[in-house]
């Protein structure tokens, strides 16, 4: 059950990176949006590839989950949305650094020079 629900989980998110992707080529170049839900879409499947792994094989040590419980399989339905709301977050932060820090570049750019 666990190994289902996990692998269906990756299933949806292959499907969104495939439609991020196709919705990239066909719109507007100047748009920014298809292009982070691109990344958003690509770093969701990333971080759910280390989940399934961390799941389905765990590292010596750290207990195995149990593959017939259906609570693990919920808990881990609730770490799959718990990934997007990581990777929307990280894409927002890594976004406003970028922007203050553009920021403090562009007065430098058009300052008016002296005659």
């Amino acid at each position: 059950m666990l190994d289902t629900k996990l692998h269906m989980c990756l299933v949806v998110t292959i499907f969104l990176c495939f439609t991020a992707t196709i919705i990239e080529l066909i719109v507007d170049k100047c748009d920014v949006r298809p292009a982070l839900m691109r990344s958003i879409s690509h770093l969701w499947q990333g971080t759910l590839f280390y989940h399934i792994g961390f799941c389905l094989y765990p590292p010596a040590g750290f207990p195995s989950w149990d593959q017939e419980n259906h609570a693990n399989a919920m808990v881990s339905v609730l770490m799959f949305m718990g990934h997007l709301a990581f990777v929307v977050i990280l894409v927002i932060v890594i976004g406003i650094v970028v922007y203050q820090k553009e920021k403090r570049k562009q007065p430098a750019k058009y300052q008016k020079l002296p005659t």
